[in-house]
């Protein structure tokens, strides 16, 4: 498996297609609206926040599948450094990589993870 960014979230397929578009991203934000996927698996669901929306958070996972790094925020303003992000990617020995905006099964970049 090839290296990848992708992020998750509990808003719907077209709003995150929007987002990627207007902000130029070039990874996809995949729906999570019921958090049964990735968020509450991952335990990133927000249970002091009526909305139960997710918590930020950021995970390394290698090419074995095996999770390197984590870090869960507080709240919507608790995100990791980008630097401490970057050094992690570094130790990994990673080649650097252009990642094209990915169609997932004919699918916009806000696609849904509820398939």
């Amino acid at each position: 498996m090839g290296s990848f960014v992708a992020g998750v979230d509990v808003d719907s397929p077209e709003r995150h297609a929007k987002v990627v578009a207007t902000l130029n991203l070039p990874f996809p934000i995949l729906s999570d609206p019921d958090r049964s996927r990735a968020i509450t698996p991952l335990g990133f669901s927000n249970s002091v926040d009526s909305r139960n929306i997710a918590v930020p958070a950021t995970i390394v996972i290698d090419s074995n599948g095996d999770e390197v790094w984590r870090y869960v925020g507080r709240d919507q303003a608790d995100r990791p450094l980008q630097e401490d992000v970057l050094d992690v990617l570094r130790g990994m020995k990673l080649d650097p990589v252009v990642q094209p905006l990915p169609v997932l099964r004919g699918s916009p970049p806000g696609s849904s993870l509820a398939r």
